[in-house]
């Protein structure tokens, strides 16, 4: 529901007037150490993912940070999806060519790409460190792929325990590009663990249009964002969402599944329907930038 009168998006000190504070690389054949503000960091070469991240209590990441365009099919997508399929948009990866660091930042360029067809987008992906945590930069131009995408993002999944969630956004449903009429923007906190999906059969649900801020808590973390984005936390992965056909078949909640995306396609009404209206789809190519946050929670806030 709504956040109560007295919380607030959590205040970030400005440095302006303090001399910045790099972040440490160590280089191997394959992954890259990041130490900074306290976090351990490691970034994979080969796909640009932000494998791991611990602040002291372990890895906080149960599947790694990366670029993601998939969705959970809908009906209203039952006719889109089959383009969708035909070029494996489940299993596409982030395929780098080009590596480099400089003192605060690491990029990567490259393409997405799935396992039998030419590169389907062309993307610029930037983490730079600043003000405590890292801000992911992402440019991408849409190549050979013919039809819109589902969404353009990052997804990445963590423990079940991170349970308590909140945004400002538009709520307290979900909400999306053509769906948010009856929303209304304000700050509101869910359990992550209640937010099921209620239709009998699987499919994309639970998102949130115009966010600026998340943050998602267990007893000892928080994981937190800043940006324009739509978000969605749910206890089911997209890939446990496509690969049922009716809810009761869905596995046990194993994690807390994370979607942030710079534009997530309109939910339409294509199963009977015209075609998604063009200012509704993921636009074929867009820069966008989020800033995120991992620090150890302290023992005012639990």
């Amino acid at each position: 529901g709504r956040f109560d009168d007295d919380l607030r998006e959590p205040e970030r000190k400005s440095t302006a007037k303090e001399a910045p504070v790099l972040p440490v690389f160590e280089e191997g054949t394959r992954y890259v150490k990041t130490v900074y503000a306290g976090a351990e960091y490691f970034f994979d070469k080969c796909d640009g993912g932000l494998v791991s991240v611990d602040v002291g209590e372990g890895n906080i990441l149960r599947s790694p940070l990366r670029l993601n365009v998939f969705r959970a099919p809908t009906d209203n997508d039952r006719y889109i999806h089959e383009v969708w399929k035909k070029y494996d948009l489940a299993k596409v990866t982030f395929e780098v060519r080009t590596f480099s660091a400089g003192p605060d930042f690491l990029s990567f360029e490259g393409s997405l790409c799935s396992a039998v067809f030419c590169p389907l987008v062309h993307c610029t992906l930037v983490y730079r460190f600043a003000n405590g945590g890292v801000s992911i930069s992402l440019a991408y131009r849409k190549d050979t792929f013919s039809e819109f995408l589902p969404r353009m993002g990052v997804a990445f999944e963590l423990d079940k325990t991170f349970d308590e969630a909140e945004y400002l956004g538009y709520g307290e449903y979900e909400s999306y590009a053509d769906k948010r009429t009856a929303a209304r923007k304000d700050y509101y906190r869910f359990r992550v663990s209640e937010n099921i999906c209620r239709y009998i059969r699987p499919q994309e649900y639970g998102s949130h249009f115009g966010c600026e801020y998340f943050s998602l808590r267990n007893s000892g973390c928080i994981v937190s964002g800043f940006g324009k984005f739509c978000f969605s936390a749910r206890p089911y992965t997209d890939a446990e969402l496509a690969s049922v056909t009716h809810a009761q078949n869905l596995p046990a909640p194993a994690s807390v599944a994370v979607n942030l995306d710079y534009f997530m396609s309109g939910v339409g009404s294509n199963s009977c329907g015209p075609y998604l209206a063009g200012q509704f789809r993921t636009p074929d190519e867009g820069e966008w930038q989020l800033f995120l946050c991992f620090e150890k929670r302290k023992l005012s806030e639990i």
